[in-house]
C-alpha cells in the first residue's frame, strides 16, 4: 500500500506545471501560477524544521502576494516539522502537502481553507490535534491515512464531500 502512495505522489510530482515565478521567504518557498501565490517548499526537507507559520501574504520584489495554496508535497517528508500555522488565506491544501511528516503534532488550519485533497496529511505518524475549520467543504480521499496518534477529529457542519478511507489506521 505504501509504494502505491509513493508511486502516486511521483506521478502527481511529474504532471504539475512548474511556477513562472519562484522565490524564498524565511526559508519557506513559494511560487506564482496562474495569478496565485502559493507555498512551494521543493527544497531539501530536511531543511524545514521546528513550528513553522506561514504569512497571510508574502513581499518579492516590492510586490505584496496573498498566499493561497499549499502546493503537492510542500511539506512532504519534512522529518523535522512539528507544527504547523496556516493563514485565513489558504484555500486549498494540495494533494500530499504534509505526508510522511512524523514528527509533526499539530496543525492549526486557518478559517479559509475549503479544500484539503487527496494524502495531504499522510503519514504524519504523531499527529495529535487538527481543528478543521468551519470553511471546510471537501476532503480528499486518504487525507489522514495512518495518522496513528490522531484520537479525534470535530467535523464541521460545512463539509460536504469526504472521500474513502479518510482515518484510515487512525486510532
Amino acid at each position: 500500500m505504501r509504494n502505491l502512495y509513493l508511486f502516486l505522489r511521483l506521478v502527481i510530482l511529474l504532471c504539475l506545471p512548474f511556477p513562472l515565478l519562484g522565490f524564498q521567504v524565511n526559508g519557506i518557498e513559494y511560487g506564482i501560477r496562474d495569478g496565485k501565490c502559493y507555498v512551494w517548499s521543493w527544497q531539501d526537507p530536511a531543511k524545514i524544521s521546528g513550528n513553522v507559520v506561514i504569512p497571510e501574504t508574502v513581499i518579492n520584489e516590492g510586490v505584496i502576494y496573498q498566499v493561497l495554496e499549499v502546493d503537492h508535497n510542500a511539506f512532504s517528508s519534512c522529518v523535522n516539522l512539528h507544527t504547523i500555522k496556516l493563514p485565513t488565506s489558504i484555500e486549498i491544501i494540495r494533494n500530499y502537502a504534509f505526508a510522511d511528516c512524523p514528527n509533526l503534532t499539530s496543525i492549526v488550519l486557518g478559517e479559509g481553507v475549503k479544500i484539503i485533497e487527496m494524502g495531504a496529511f499522510y503519514g504524519c505518524t504523531n499527529l495529535v490535534s487538527i481543528n478543521l475549520p468551519n470553511s471546510l467543504i471537501e476532503i480528499g480521499q486518504h487525507a489522514f491515512l495512518e495518522c496513528k496518534s490522531l484520537l479525534s477529529v470535530k467535523l464541521p457542519e460545512s463539509l460536504k464531500i469526504t472521500r474513502g478511507g479518510l482515518f484510515q489506521y487512525c486510532k
